[in-house]
C-alpha cells in the first residue's frame, strides 16, 4: 500500500498536463500512486498518461466517459489504496516536496487533514502566495473549523491538501456527480471541515495554481445559479448530519464571499437575475442571525476585505440602492491595471524603488514629524517602564515571572481581586506583570506596588466589546471574537523575552493567550457564567444595549475553559457549573473576592428627627443590572418620608438625566469606604439579576453593617435569614417601609441584629475560603 494516492482529474488540459504528471513523479516522497482520471478528454490527454505508466509503475491511469469533474475525483478515490489521498488538478502543478510536507505534518499530529498554502501564477507572469489565515508561531497551527470563519473562507480548493483515506470513507465523504456541474470545490469543502474536529495548517505554499486557464470552469458565464444551487447542497449535507447550526455562520459568510465572484463573471443580463436569487440568500442568512454586521474574522486582512468589499455589495440588500455599475466597472477596470502592472518585471522595479524612496531616513522622519509617540488609540505594545517601549533591552534575572491579563483597569471587586491574588504571588517571590489589552481607557493610577511591570495595548479588534447580537440570537459571541494576531504577538514577544512561569488570564474571551504559552501555568480566572448570558438579560427585561459578551452553548463556553489548567471561579454555583461543562476534566477551584475585615463601631443617632428616618445607602459599579434595580427601587420609595436612600459610585452616571425625588441623594463616586459605611443605618442590594458572586453584598459585611438584600444579592455567600433572601427590589422596599412602623428600640435592635449576622456570616466566609491555602493548592497543581 502507498503511503499517498494523488488523484489527478483530467479534461482537456493537454498544454499543461505534462508539467503536472512530472511535478508529482518527481517528488522527493517516492511511496506514492499516481491515479491520473481521463475523464472523456478529447484531445491527448490520454494517451500522455499511458506513456507515463508505461515507464512508471506507480501511474495508474483511469479511462472513463465524460461524467464531469466529480466523477472523475470519485474514480480516483474508488481506486486509491494508499493511507492518505491528495486531489491534484492538472492545469497547475505542484512543488517537489508538497507530498513530503504534507505527509510529515499529518503523521506528526495524526490528522486527518492537512492545509497548505499555495502560489496563484497569472497569466501575465506575475504570481502572489496564498497561505492559511494564521500566525504561525510553531510549524503548524492546528484548527477547529467550526470555530474559524477565516479557515472556512479561505479560497475554495480541495487541493493543497491531503486527506486520510478512511477518513474520507468512514464519513462517506464523496464528490457530487452531475454533468456540467461547476464550483465543486465548495461543497467539498463543507463536507470535510464540518466532519473533522481539526485541521492541521503549514504555512509553505507547496502548490502551484494558474489563475483562470482557458478551460476552467469559472470562464463560463451559463452556470449563472451554480453557486445557489451548490450552497442547497452543502446545506442538506450539513442538516443530515446535524452540523447546520454550527457552521451556520460560516455557511453564510461563505455565500456572501462568494456573490462577488459569481456577479463579477456574468453578464449585464444574467447579473439581474443573480442578484434577485442573492437577495434571497441574504435575507434568508439574515434572519438565521448572519447579517451585514455579525461578520466575524480574526484576521485583519479579512476583516479589511469584508467591510471594503463584500459589505458595500450586501448593503444594496438591506437599502434597496442598486449597485452603480459604471462605477464598479471603472473601479474594476483601474485595480485590474494596477494588478496586471505589479506583476510585470517593471512593476515590481517601480513599487520596490518607490518604497525604498519612501523609506529613506529623511522622507520618512519628515512624513512622521510632530506625530505624538504615545498615541492612546496607537495598537502598538507599550511598557510603562520603558519610554521607547523596547522592554527587551532589559536584563532578564532569575526567578519566578508571572503575566497577568486583563480588559481594564479600575476601581472595581474583580481588579481589587486580581491585586490579591498578585500581592500572594508576590510573596511567593513571583515577578508580576500586568498586560493591559483595552478598547475605551488607556491605564490610569495602577497599583505599582503590585506591579513590576505594566504593559498595555489598544486592541485593533472592531468587535472588541461589542457583542454580537441580532434578531433571534442574543448570545452571538465566540470565544476568541474580541483577540486577534495583534494580542497574540504581544503574548509572543513578551514571553520570549521574558519566559513566563504563570499566566492568568482575566475572563475567558483572553484564554486564546494560553495557546502560545506552552510552557507556563494556565489560569482562568472568570467572574460570571457566559453562556446565555445576554439571553437571561432579555428575559429579565433589560434592554439590548445593557447586552455584554454571551455565548450561545456550553460547548463554547466549556471551550475556553478546557484551555486552561486551574480555572478559578468567584462563587461555589459557578464552579459547579464549570465542572459540569468541561467534563472533569478540567480543575476548578472557587476563589471568591474576599475583601479584609474592616468592622466599623455600631452607628448611633443622638438627634431625635433622625431617629425617625432610616437612611439606607447603596453603593454599585455602572453595570447595566445595578441601573435597572436601583431604579425600580427609587420608585418604591419615593417620597417616602421616613426613608432616606442614600446613592454612590458609578451607578449614579447612570442615574443623572432622571428627576429623583427628594428623599433620594445622588452622591457620585465616593473616596473613603469606611466612611461611606460608617454614614447610614442600613445598606441595601436589590439585584436580581444573577451574575457571579455579589462583592457589594460581601464588601457590606466586611465592614460589619446592617445589610438587607435579594436572594441573587445573596448568591455564593451562605446567607439564609429572611432579609437576605428577598424575591425583588419591590420586597426590599416593603421590608425597609417595615422597619419604619416598628418603635425606635425595636427597629434599632432589628437593625443591630441584621448587623451582627453580617459579621457573623463574613466570619464564616473567611474560614470557608482560606486565600492563602487556596493559592497553594493553585500553585501545586
Amino acid at each position: 500500500m502507498a503511503l499517498i494516492s494523488v488523484i489527478m482529474p483530467t479534461y482537456k488540459v493537454e498544454e499543461y498536463f505534462q508539467q503536472c504528471i512530472e511535478s508529482v513523479l518527481n517528488q522527493t516522497l517516492k511511496d506514492i500512486e499516481i491515479i491520473p482520471v481521463d475523464d472523456g478528454s478529447p484531445d491527448k490527454c490520454g494517451e500522455i498518461m499511458d506513456y507515463y505508466a508505461e515507464k512508471d509503475h506507480r501511474v495508474k491511469p483511469i479511462h472513463q466517459k465524460n461524467g464531469g469533474y466529480g466523477k472523475a475525483v470519485n474514480s480516483g478515490f474508488d481506486k486509491a489504496s494508499g493511507k492518505y489521498v491528495a486531489i491534484v488538478e492538472t492545469d497547475d502543478f505542484i512543488e517537489p516536496n508538497m507530498l513530503e510536507v504534507l505527509y510529515k505534518a499529518a503523521e506528526k499530529h495524526q490528522a486527518n487533514v492537512v492545509k497548505a498554502g499555495f502560489k496563484k501564477l497569472y497569466q501575465d507572469g506575475g504570481s502572489c502566495e496564498v497561505k492559511p489565515p494564521f500566525p504561525f508561531y510553531e510549524p503548524e497551527v492546528i484548527v477547529e473549523p467550526c470555530y474559524s470563519n477565516d479557515l472556512m473562507l479561505m479560497e475554495s480548493s480541495i487541493w493543497a491538501a491531503l486527506y486520510r483515506r478512511d477518513f474520507l470513507e468512514n464519513n462517506q465523504i464523496r464528490m457530487i456527480e452531475s454533468a456540467g456541474a461547476a464550483y465543486q470545490d465548495g461543497i467539498f469543502k463543507f463536507m470535510i471541515y464540518s466532519s473533522t474536529k481539526t485541521v492541521v495548517c503549514i504555512p509553505d505554499a507547496v502548490y502551484d495554481y494558474r489563475v483562470m486557464t482557458t478551460n476552467s470552469s469559472s470562464k463560463s458565464s451559463k452556470n449563472w445559479d451554480a453557486e445557489f444551487k451548490n450552497y442547497a447542497q452543502i446545506k442538506k449535507w450539513l442538516m443530515e448530519h446535524k452540523k447546520f447550526e454550527i457552521f451556520k455562520n460560516a455557511f453564510y459568510l461563505h455565500g456572501y464571499f462568494d456573490f462577488l465572484f459569481h456577479y463579477n463573471r456574468l453578464d449585464d443580463k444574467t447579473q439581474k437575475k443573480f442578484l434577485e436569487k442573492a437577495k434571497e440568500f441574504y435575507k434568508e442568512g439574515k434572519e438565521a442571525g448572519v447579517g451585514l454586521d455579525n461578520a466575524r474574522f480574526q484576521r485583519w486582512e479579512m476583516r479589511d476585505y469584508y467591510y471594503k468589499t463584500v459589505y458595500p455589495f450586501l448593503k444594496q440588500f438591506e437599502t434597496g440602492i442598486v449597485v452603480n455599475e459604471d462605477g464598479r466597472r471603472k473601479h474594476d477596470l483601474t485595480k485590474n491595471i494596477l494588478r496586471v502592472m505589479y506583476h510585470t518585471r517593471m512593476g515590481d522595479f517601480i513599487w520596490t524603488k518607490f518604497n525604498q524612496f519612501m523609506h529613506r531616513p529623511f522622507i520618512w522622519n519628515k512624513l512622521h514629524e510632530g506625530e505624538v509617540q504615545i498615541d492612546g488609540n496607537s495598537n502598538r505594545l507599550y511598557c510603562m517602564d520603558f519610554d521607547t517601549g523596547i522592554f527587551e533591552l532589559e536584563p532578564v534575572g532569575e526567578g519566578k515571572k508571572a503575566l497577568v491579563i486583563v480588559p481594564w483597569y479600575s476601581e472595581n471587586a474583580a481588579i481589587h481581586n486580581i491585586e490579591n491574588i498578585a500581592e500572594m504571588l508576590k510573596k511567593r517571590k513571583y515577578q508580576m506583570h500586568l498586560f493591559l489589552y483595552y478598547n475605551e481607557f488607556r491605564p490610569d493610577n495602577i497599583n505599582r506596588k503590585v506591579w513590576d511591570r505594566v504593559f498595555y495595548q489598544h486592541a485593533s479588534n472592531p468587535y472588541f466589546s461589542h457583542t454580537n447580537v441580532s434578531p433571534n440570537c442574543a448570545d452571538g459571541d465566540y470565544i476568541d471574537d474580541w483577540v486577534d494576531d495583534e494580542f497574540l504577538q504581544s503574548i509572543v514577544r513578551m514571553n520570549e523575552h521574558y519566559h513566563y512561569d504563570l499566566c492568568m488570564a482575566n475572563y475567558l474571551f483572553y484564554s486564546k493567550a494560553f495557546e502560545v504559552l506552552p510552557n507556563a501555568k494556565k489560569v482562568l480566572y472568570t467572574h460570571d457564567k457566559f453562556t446565555k448570558h445576554n439571553e437571561s438579560l432579555k428575559k429579565a427585561g433589560f434592554p439590548e444595549w445593557s447586552f455584554w459578551f454571551g455565548v450561545n452553548t456550553e460547548r463554547e463556553e466549556a471551550r475556553a475553559l478546557k484551555r486552561a489548567d486551574i480555572v478559578l471561579a468567584s462563587q461555589e454555583d459557578d464552579a459547579t457549573f464549570f465542572r459540569k461543562i468541561t467534563n472533569y476534566q478540567t480543575k476548578v477551584i472557587t476563589y471568591p473576592f474576599v475583601p479584609a475585615c474592616h468592622y466599623i463601631d455600631e452607628k448611633r443617632n443622638d438627634n431625635k428627627y433622625e431617629e425617625d428616618l432610616i437612611k439606607v445607602g447603596y453603593l454599585a459599579s455602572s453595570n447595566p443590572p445595578n441601573y435597572f434595580a436601583i431604579k425600580k427601587l427609587i420608585s418604591d420609595l419615593a417620597n417616602n418620608k421616613k426613608i432616606q436612600l442614600n446613592i454612590a459610585g458609578g451607578v449614579c452616571n447612570m442615574l443623572s438625566s432622571l428627576k429623583v425625588p427628594d428623599n433620594i441623594r445622588i452622591l457620585g463616586y465616593i473616596d473613603d469606604l469606611k466612611k461611606f459605611y460608617s454614614s447610614y443605618d442600613i445598606y441595601i442590594n436589590p439585584d436580581t439579576f444573577y451574575s457571579g458572586l455579589k462583592c457589594k453584598t460581601l464588601e457590606a459585611m466586611s465592614y460589619g453593617v446592617a445589610i438587607i438584600c435579594t436572594k441573587i444579592a445573596a448568591t455564593g455567600l451562605g446567607l439564609k435569614e429572611k432579609y437576605h433572601q428577598l424575591e425583588s427590589e419591590k420586597e426590599c422596599a416593603k421590608y425597609l417601609m417595615e422597619l419604619t412602623n416598628y418603635e425606635d428600640d425595636v427597629r434599632k435592635k432589628t437593625i443591630d441584629d441584621i448587623r451582627k449576622e453580617s459579621i457573623h456570616q463574613y466570619n464564616l466566609f473567611i474560614e470557608r475560603y482560606p486565600l492563602d491555602k487556596l493559592m497553594d493548592d493553585i500553585l501545586k497543581s
